[in-house]
């Protein structure tokens, strides 16, 4: 299985970001995104996907550029660290960096051995937002 899916719900309201958090076999898993970066009102829930196959990120390209739901975001990151229960990964562009910042994916979600590149893919779930 390559691709992997997620349902994240908001966690928590910073100044700067915005965090949604889900639980992946008893790890947290969390993803901030730079306010600026959300849809107003904020989302409730963000659907995510993790992919590491080349073609099967072919395959969803599609798929989003057919969504005309609540909105979707992408992101290439890059390995950069292995730690205790997750891999660390940073977004690939200078242009990315300031819309996501490290991306640490628990380690379940991933191959042992860590893919040197993953996609992650983004729909803003429309059906629930907070102020």
């Amino acid at each position: 299985m390559t691709t992997i899916y997620e349902l994240f719900c908001f966690n928590k309201n910073t100044p700067k970001k915005v965090r949604w958090s889900t639980s992946v076999e008893g790890i947290t898993f969390y993803l901030y995104i730079p306010r600026p970066a959300i849809p107003i009102p904020f989302p409730e829930m963000v659907k995510l996907k993790v992919i590491h196959d080349p073609d099967e990120k072919k395959y969803y390209f599609l798929q989003l550029s057919e969504y005309r739901g609540g909105g979707t975001f992408f992101f290439d990151l890059v390995f950069h660290s292995e730690h205790t229960e997750t891999y660390r990964y940073n977004p690939e562009s200078e242009s990315d960096r300031l819309q996501i910042g490290d991306v640490y994916i628990p380690k379940p979600l991933l191959p042992s051995d860590a893919p040197r590149k993953i996609t992650v893919l983004g729909v803003w779930d429309s059906s629930a937002f907070i102020i």
